[in-house]
């Protein structure tokens, strides 16, 4: 379900540098293979968690976690 928003919710440059995308236990879980593109979302990690749950119309996420 959130793999189908992702690309609208971070737009196509971030969405194509994402390599998977899973939310488990709450946590979403997201592997980036750019080390910028991961400090840069490291950075803003309560913004994606609020942008998250804000496009999913409900708190489905409490962290993020890189891998």
């Amino acid at each position: 379900y959130l793999e189908a928003f992702w690309s609208k919710m971070m737009g196509p440059a971030i969405a194509s540098r994402t390599n998977r995308l899973y939310v488990r236990d709450r946590k979403l879980y997201i592997e980036i293979a750019s080390a910028p593109l991961r400090s840069e979302l490291v950075n803003a990690k309560q913004k994606l968690i609020q942008v998250v749950n804000k496009d999913m119309g409900t708190d489905v996420i409490e962290d993020v976690v890189f891998i």
